[in-house]
This record gives structure tokens, C-alpha cells and sequence, in this order.
């Protein structure tokens, strides 16, 4: 991690910054001009029905404007994951955040965490495109860029939310730490979404326990 610091900055929009491979893929901060267009395709490709059923990105990566705005939005990080013959296989993001909107907690306990937490929350995000599916990379892919997030935000409280029916996903967020908080959606990016989510939260090594 030797490569990345707590002041490290986001790359501008366009620019990458090598940092592993990852099997046969580059893991990347940042994403560049190629990549952000290969985004767009995949985001409006008809036959990626997950994709469109589980995400909000046809509103989120429309065109390169909004996938630049997004991308500089609140102290995001952006990673890519790139096969070696240079298709986006894969991104991932988090950025400081408000407190999830939670419909129902799994414990009073959390609902107290969560209050104390809030000021160090932080939302993330997660894309396997179709070319890298089925291949085992999700976890790899999250556990790296959540280790190298945490070199720059390493007080962060990563969540994420999950469709309840992708199961797939839920498993991998399990694997890597994450607790199940309960019902709810993440603020600001999936207020449109129809459906109720599962929240899902990654705590730092040392978190703070209930008084």
C-alpha cells in the first residue's frame, strides 16, 4: 500500500494510477477517457437485465458528463479493474457520506451505532461487468480497493446496500466483513429506486464499541 497515503488525491477525470495486478487484471485508481466510455456502454447494454434491475446507473453513468460530475462528486475514489487487453472489467467507489436511511434495524444496538458513527460514514459501490463475471473476482476485487480506501480514510464506516434478492452479492459483502444492518437505502444515489434494500456495513479494524 506503499503507493497510496492519507493525502493521497482523487486522479482527474480521464487519469490512472497502476497499483496491482489482480490475477491476469490491473487494479487502478481512477478512471480514464476509454474506461468511462466502456461504462457507458455496459450501463445501457439491454441484455445486462442485473444490472439494470439492481442499480441506479442508467440515471448515474446517462453520458460523460454525468459520469464526470459523479465521478468528482464528494470526495469520491474511483478503482478499475481492466483485463489485460484493456476492457473495464470492473469498478469500485466510496465516498463520505450521510448516515443510510434505515426502515428497520436488525438491533437496537446498531441503531445506536449508527448514531455514533455517523460523522465518519462513508457509501460504496461495486460493478463486475460482463466480461469478468463468473470468474471469481468480485471478492478480491472489493477486499484490495477496501484495503487501499482505508490507507486514505482508514476511520471510514464503508456501507453498501443490496438488492434482497442478490444473493450473490450479499455473500461477497459477508465474506469481506460487512454486517447486515437491515431495510433502508442509501441517501442521495438510490432514492428512486422502487424496491427496499439490504444495508450492509464494514467497520474499521478498531471501531468504537457502545458505552
Amino acid at each position: 500500500m506503499e503507493n497510496l497515503s492519507p493525502d493521497t488525491p482523487t486522479p482527474p477525470f480521464g487519469m490512472t494510477q497502476f497499483l496491482e495486478k489482480i490475477d491476469e487484471y490491473s487494479l487502478l485508481l481512477g478512471v480514464s477517457l476509454e474506461h468511462a466510455e466502456e461504462i457507458i456502454v455496459n450501463t445501457k447494454s439491454p441484455d445486462d437485465v442485473a444490472l439494470r434491475r439492481n442499480t441506479s446507473d442508467e440515471r448515474r453513468f446517462e453520458d460523460i458528463t454525468k459520469l464526470r460530475d459523479w465521478y468528482h462528486d464528494s470526495g469520491r475514489y474511483v478503482f478499475t479493474l481492466v483485463t489485460d487487453d484493456g476492457k473495464i472489467a470492473g469498478i469500485w467507489w466510496a465516498r463520505p457520506t450521510e448516515t443510510p436511511t434505515v426502515m428497520s434495524y436488525n438491533s437496537a444496538e446498531m441503531e445506536t451505532l449508527l448514531a455514533k458513527w455517523a460523522e465518519q460514514m462513508h457509501t460504496s459501490g461495486i460493478r463486475i461487468y460482463p466480461v469478468a463475471r463468473s470468474k471469481g473476482l468480485a471478492f478480491p476485487f472489493l477486499a484490495r480497493c477496501t484495503e487501499y480506501y482505508r490507507v486514505i480514510h482508514p476511520d471510514a464506516y464503508i456501507c453498501v446496500d443490496v438488492d434482497p434478492e442478490n444473493i450473490p452479492s450479499q455473500k461477497v459483502f459477508a465474506k469481506q466483513g460487512y454486517q447486515l444492518i437491515w431495510y433502508g437505502e442509501n441517501k442521495k444515489t438510490l432514492n428512486n429506486l422502487p424496491t427496499s434494500r439490504m444495508i450492509y456495513l464494514e467497520t474499521p479494524k478498531n471501531p468504537d464499541s457502545v458505552a
